[in-house]
């Protein structure tokens, strides 16, 4: 298994271990960082799927959620104008999800 798919992964199930429901966080705001730093397009919508399976999974449970994609290095591709292979994407989300 690649060990960034396995950072990945591993972020993503700690991050929803982590916001466990209980009454005292009924109306926190969870936050989520999606670090991208591939110029993979197959890896920065790995991403961008987390991002959106992120934002269902809290939306189902009644919870507020920021999500940020944080990239650098190759990842930075991914955000530029003249070079993203994904911007039509982000650029769709952003839109349908204003907490990203």
């Amino acid at each position: 298994m690649n060990s960034r798919f396995l950072s990945y992964a591993l972020a993503f199930v700690a991050a929803l271990a982590l916001s466990a429901p209980t009454d005292a966080n009924a109306h926190k705001v969870h936050k989520v960082a999606i670090h991208v730093n591939d110029s993979d397009p197959k890896r920065q919508n790995m991403a961008l799927n987390n991002a959106l399976n992120v934002n269902k999974f809290y939306e189902a449970r009644g919870e507020k959620v920021i999500i940020e994609i944080v990239t650098y290095g190759p990842g930075l591709m991914m955000l530029r104008e003249d070079k993203s292979k994904v911007k039509d994407r982000i650029a769709q989300m952003s839109l349908a999800m204003p907490n990203l």
